[in-house]
């Protein structure tokens, strides 16, 4: 078969009016050729608009909630001091020095339980926490208080080690507080409670029984804030459920001692704040 090809014009095959001719023995058929590279750079400015529509927009309003507190330290130190007011509450004691044997056998069993009302105390504490980064309304601390609860016939002091999860608000914003000069706060805690417990229930129980106890509390707070950063004075209330309980066993006659107390407390604490 013999092919001729036939260029219709003087400019190069590569421009976009080129044809070619392609002959073989019954036809002819007359085909253009498109220039090269021409929709591949045509394309690339569209191409690279579409990647622009797809990139990020940051906010520049700073209308977001991390950037209410960017300029706010997030670590902080409360030393706080107040009265407690415990609630009328069971004290159960017992003791069982175990089974005496002589001529027969007599079991020396004994249990009393009161409700006993407190008397008011003084409270203690320390917290030291931090409001999260990117959540800076809600933060974490780690609380110790040291209390007391006595009554007649009772002596109780108790140092609850307290998780607490914390939320806060703030208002008066300002340059040199934009974190707000005035903060309303809340939290919630989880406590594993230590302690000391001495009852003394006559005339059912002969002598005092008692000792090291511990036990488990929850509790809430809910307080207010005034700042002068780094500097803060607050007041809060706080609630809060404990139990204590004292157990011991004789190691001679297999007797045993117990002592529990239930705890619930109404305090309300003042004191100052440190951020850093």
């Amino acid at each position: 078969m013999l092919l001729l090809i036939v260029i219709s014009t003087v400019v190069p095959a590569c421009s976009y009016n080129s044809k070619m001719l392609i002959q073989d023995d019954t036809s002819v058929v007359e085909i253009p050729v498109p220039q090269a590279g021409k929709s591949e750079i045509e394309d690339l400015p569209a191409a690279e608009n579409k990647s622009n529509e797809f990139e990020e927009v940051k906010p520049q309003d700073g209308s977001s909630a991390a950037s209410l507190f960017s300029a706010s330290p997030r670590r902080f130190i409360d030393v706080f001091y107040g009265t407690v007011e415990t609630l009328d509450g069971t004290v159960s004691t017992s003791s069982d020095s175990g089974v005496v044997c002589l001529f027969s056998c007599i079991s020396t069993a004994h249990s009393a339980s009161r409700v006993v009302h407190f008397r008011p105390s003084a409270l203690y504490g320390i917290r030291v926490g931090t409001w999260l980064e990117n959540y800076p309304y809600v933060g974490f601390a780690g609380d110790v208080s040291y209390l007391q609860a006595n009554a007649p016939g009772v002596r109780i002091w108790y140092v609850p080690l307290s998780l607490v999860m914390m939320g806060r608000y703030p208002f008066l914003k300002t340059d040199t507080a934009p974190d707000g000069h005035l903060q309303l706060y809340g939290g919630v805690m989880i406590s594993r409670v230590t302690g000391d417990i001495e009852v003394q229930f006559s005339p059912e129980m002969s002598g005092r029984i008692g000792g090291s106890a511990d036990g488990f509390g929850t509790g809430v707070l809910l307080g207010i804030a005034w700042r002068l950063p780094p500097y803060a004075v607050f007041g809060e209330y706080r609630l809060m459920n404990a139990s204590l309980d004292f157990d011991s066993e004789s190691k001679f006659f297999g007797g045993s001692t117990s002592a529990s107390a239930d705890l619930k407390s109404r305090q309300m604490a003042f004191g100052v704040s440190y951020t850093f």
